[in-house]
C-alpha cells in the first residue's frame, strides 16, 4: 500500500473496492461466479497452451501500479526457471 499511497492513489477508495472483491472471491462464492477462480482458470489454461506472458493495461494515472503488479506476479511465478519480468 505504501507504493500506491506514494503514487497518490486514493487509499480509502482502493480499500473499499478491495472489500467488495474480497467478498466476491470468498469461499462461499461458487467457482463459476468467483472472479479469482475465473482469472486463475484463464491463466492456467493459457499457460497450458504455451502462453507465458502477462501484460496489465492500465490508465496513465496508475501506470506505475500496473508495472509493479507485473513485477510482483513475475517474481511470484518465476520459480523453477519459469516466468520472468521483461518490462
Amino acid at each position: 500500500m505504501v507504493p500506491a499511497a506514494i503514487m497518490g492513489l486514493d487509499v480509502a477508495k482502493f480499500l473499499n473496492n478491495t472489500e467488495e472483491m474480497v467478498k466476491a472471491c470468498g469461499a462461499s462464492t461458487s467457482a463459476d461466479s468467483n472472479p479469482g477462480v475465473i482469472l486463475g482458470t484463464i491463466l492456467g489454461v493459457a499457460a497450458n497452451h504455451g502462453r507465458d506472458k502477462l501484460t496489465i493495461v492500465t490508465s496513465p494515472g496508475i501506470f506505475d501500479l500496473g508495472a509493479w503488479l507485473e513485477q510482483l506476479i513475475a517474481e511470484s511465478t518465476g520459480k523453477n526457471r519459469q516466468g520472468h519480468y521483461s518490462g
